[in-house]
């Protein structure tokens, strides 16, 4: 039999995956259909776009690869630079309101995995899962 803890515990573990993983998927729709061009067209010097550029012609997963690419260069932008997958200038002269919409919705999704990761652990510690 399980008590309010545990009830409450599936509750906002399973509500803060579901939730930001909407909140990622809706943005992901978003970029991809409104703002695609505008985010290929400010890092034309990136390596690591110029590279995932030619993906992009296959289709929806390709556009979702290179949006997924995109993501992890900005919400880790130093390691990025470094790497030489970003270029600094294009960094620094990307629209301030697309750069954190873009970090917004790639936090979330980190966030949601994070309590999938705790839902699933805590269900194994509760014994739920065998």
């Amino acid at each position: 039999m399980t008590n309010d803890d545990e009830v409450f515990f599936v509750l906002l573990t399973g509500g803060l995956f579901f939730g930001l993983g909407l909140i990622f998927i809706l943005g992901q729709l978003y970029l991809a259909c409104f703002q695609l061009k505008k985010i290929i067209d400010h890092l034309s010097n990136s390596h690591g776009v110029l590279l995932r550029k030619t993906v992009m012609r296959q289709g929806v997963f390709g556009v979702y690869f290179m949006l997924i690419s995109v993501g992890a260069f900005f919400v880790f932008p130093s390691k990025s630079i470094k790497c030489g997958n970003l270029d600094r200038n294009d960094y620094l002269n990307f629209p301030r309101g697309l750069l954190n919409l873009i970090r917004l919705f790639y936090v979330a999704g980190l966030g949601g995995g994070v309590a999938m990761f705790v839902l699933f652990f805590g269900g194994k510690y509760m014994g739920w899962i065998e």
